[in-house]
């Protein structure tokens, strides 16, 4: 989430430069249409990783509220099968869930808040350009726009905008690296415990398997006493 905010921050920073730029006398209508346009294509590209990076979290939400049930259930039949063992470790994976799901909740309204941000500066950004537009000058805009298109990148390529995403990458990374080492100490933990219950239900298959075995061969032998 640090990441997102930094960026935006960085945009914002950007987008408010250039709405100031754009209403100095000394510019002329094409450049605040170009510096405009530019502002707007890279609100809405950090609105597109925003919009997926919710999508994420929403999904992880979905799949750990799940996954917390889940284990829910198993405590529950490990406690019917006096197996306290087992129903503390799920109660252990369930609480890991559940403060998943509190994280994933708490970067999501991080997420929203940012989102509707940059929304308002899209907004903002759409109304710049529509009054430069309505303006006396307006066709010489107009005769600009397509070369204004083929700089739209330009501030995205910027070096120090370049710089900022290397060192975020950079940090990513080791964050990254870090976080799977604990996730995989996690899930070696959580094999174990499932493990344990897939046992637990074999063991559990194989004495009703035996009983039925039982009974049936008790049932035959009872048979062939009556017929003699």
């Amino acid at each position: 989430m640090a990441l997102i905010n930094r960026i935006e921050d960085f945009i914002k920073s950007e987008f408010n430069a250039l709405l100031d730029n754009s209403e100095r006398p000394i510019n002329t209508p094409q450049a605040s249409y170009r510096a405009l346009q530019e502002a707007l294509t890279s609100s809405r590209e950090l609105a597109a990783k925003l919009i997926c990076e919710k999508k994420m979290l929403q999904r992880q939400i979905h799949i750990n509220t799940d996954k917390m049930q889940d284990w829910y259930e198993k405590a529950q039949y490990a406690v019917e099968k006096e197996r306290d063992d087992l129903a503390r470790a799920a109660l252990e994976e369930k609480h890991k869930c559940a403060h998943s799901i509190e994280r994933s909740h708490t970067d999501l309204d991080e997420v929203c808040r940012a989102l509707e941000n940059v929304e308002s500066d899209i907004t903002t950004l759409k109304n710049k350009i529509r009054s430069l537009i309505g303006s006396d000058e307006h066709q010489s805009i107009r005769e600009d726009a397509l070369s204004a298109r083929l700089k739209i990148k330009e501030i995205l390529n910027n070096p120090a905008v370049q710089s900022l995403y290397a060192q975020f990458e950079t940090l990513e990374r080791k964050l990254t690296k870090a976080e799977s080492k604990d996730e995989y100490s996690a899930d070696t933990q959580r094999r174990k415990t499932q493990h344990a219950f897939n046992e637990l239900l074999k063991s559990e298959n194989v004495e009703l398997m035996l009983q039925s075995l039982k009974r049936k061969i008790s049932s035959n032998s009872s048979q062939k006493s009556t017929a003699n």
